[in-house]
C-alpha cells in the first residue's frame, strides 16, 4: 500500500480554522449533556472541512485527529523552545521563531498548557 500524501498547507489551515471554534468542546470531559458521539460528530465535520480543501485526497477522521495531535504538539514544543531561548543566560532575542500556524494554534490553547502551572517552576528547580 503506498504511503499517504502529506497534509498540504491549505489542509493544515482548514484544520486549524475548523478546530478553533470547537476546541473547548473537543477537550472537555464527558457529561450527560456532552457525549463521545457528539465529539465524534464534531470530528466528522472537521474532517469534511479538511477534505473540502483538497478533494483529490480523502482524509479519514482518524488521520485528521492524528494530524491535529501532531500540530498541537509541534506548536507546544516550538513555544517551549522560544521560551527557553528567551530565558537563557545573557538574555537577548529568541533564536527560534514561531510559524504563523503555530501561533494560530497557541492562541486558543489554555495558557497553562503553554507555560505550565504557576508555582511549578519552584518545584522543578528543587528536584
Amino acid at each position: 500500500m503506498p504511503r499517504e500524501k502529506n497534509f498540504t498547507d491549505a489542509e493544515v489551515w482548514a484544520l486549524i480554522h475548523a478546530v478553533q471554534p470547537v476546541h473547548t468542546q473537543l477537550v472537555q470531559g464527558f457529561t450527560n449533556n456532552w457525549t463521545q458521539d457528539m465529539r465524534e460528530r464534531l470530528w466528522l465535520k472537521i474532517t469534511a472541512a479538511v477534505n473540502a480543501v483538497n478533494p483529490d485526497v480523502l482524509r479519514t477522521k482518524n488521520k485528521v485527529q492524528e494530524q491535529w495531535g501532531h500540530l498541537k504538539s509541534k506548536a507546544l514544543v516550538k513555544a517551549r523552545d522560544v521560551k527557553y531561548d528567551i530565558n537563557k543566560t545573557g538574555g537577548g532575542v529568541a533564536e527560534g521563531v514561531l510559524k504563523p500556524k503555530h501561533l494560530a494554534i497557541l492562541q486558543f490553547l489554555p495558557q497553562e498548557t503553554i507555560v505550565g502551572l504557576k508555582g511549578c517552576e519552584r518545584l522543578v528547580a528543587n528536584c
